[in-house]
């Protein structure tokens, strides 16, 4: 799954598109840690986005996301209807480049951004940091705190399933170019999300987020196929 932070014109939100599905039993009601997670090339993944910004419009519609690659350089590639950039990650779940949920512009982190602390299971917390890079000198930095709150079951477009409920809270400081001018001006405020991955569908089948300057987007699934 990714964890992806966006700015706009002052704007900040996030989008998480899961790792490959862990080896559990979704069908428990309570399901075992998550102490792996699988990879299967050819699994493919559509979703439908809904993005507000402060100021302007965000990124709505539908994309579908296809598993290219597996092991340290697991790569998730957009169809481009929406999105341009690849989503990358190591098998454990650390990200090091992905997309703006808000715009679709490539991201790159400076460091490896963690998705996730394995073992994976309700009650798990961690802290991470996170470093930037989106080009012409934009970008941001900061800190958040993760906790896996518990297994609930949801139900999207393609399905009802049960998820390991995840929320984050991040404190961010960005710099970004005025909008009209080429002056970059810096800003800091919180974003907040929410995350609901599935084992059986291998990657967070709906998000919610929302930051400090009303900026809002979502994302749900809404067909999947799923290689053996």
């Amino acid at each position: 799954m990714q964890f992806t932070l966006v700015l706009m014109a002052g704007a900040l939100s996030v989008v998480v598109i899961g790792a490959a599905a862990p080896a559990t039993n979704p069908s428990a009601t309570n399901p075992p840690a998550i102490t792996s997670f699988a990879c299967n090339v050819g699994d493919a993944w559509t979703f439908q986005y809904a993005g507000k910004l402060a100021i302007g419009s965000g990124l709505n519609g539908s994309e579908t996301w296809t598993r290219t690659a597996c092991g340290d350089h697991a790569v998730l590639h957009p169809s481009g209807k929406l999105i341009k950039a690849d989503v990358v990650a190591d098998s454990a779940g650390n990200y090091s480049s992905g997309y703006s949920v808000l715009t679709g512009v490539a991201q790159n982190y400076n460091k490896p951004f963690p998705w996730g602390h394995l073992p994976l299971a309700p009650g798990t917390s961690w802290d991470s940091a996170v470093d930037v890079d989106m080009g012409s000198g934009r970008g941001y930095t900061g800190s958040g705190h993760w906790k896996a709150v518990g297994w609930e079951t949801v139900t999207v477009p393609a399905g009802t399933y049960l998820c390991l409920r995840k929320e984050v809270k991040m404190d961010v400081e960005y710099v970004y170019t005025v909008p009209g001018t080429s002056r970059m001006n810096s800003v800091s405020g919180t974003y907040q999300e929410t995350t609901w991955y599935s084992p059986d569908a291998r990657i967070d089948v709906k998000s919610t987020s929302s930051d400090t300057f009303g900026n809002t987007a979502s994302r749900e699934l809404t067909a999947l196929t799923l290689k053996s």
